[in-house]
């Protein structure tokens, strides 16, 4: 199953690790955490997370550095919802 939908739901909904390197990346980029930054964040790297033949997500194939750059798209797909 190679669903980019099923990929970012179950990072976000269902892998407390992604969450919380996303969280930690905004921390320390000074951004807001919320849940429209973990679902933009795991649409941006959806290409580096995996699901084996059972339906088990991976994401710990996405690297630091690829979090760290989609959050710049988080914060714009904020700022564009807050106009």
């Amino acid at each position: 199953m190679g669903s980019d939908l099923f990929k970012i739901a179950r990072a976000v909904d269902g892998d407390d690790f992604f969450a919380m390197r996303v969280r930690i990346a905004c921390e320390l980029q000074k951004i807001t955490y919320n849940r429209d930054v973990l679902l933009t964040v795991a649409q941006e790297v959806a290409g580096y997370i995996t699901v084996d033949e059972a339906g088990t997500v991976d994401t710990s194939g996405v690297p630091d550095e690829a979090i760290i750059s989609a959050l710049p798209a988080a914060t714009q797909a904020e700022d564009e919802e807050a106009v």
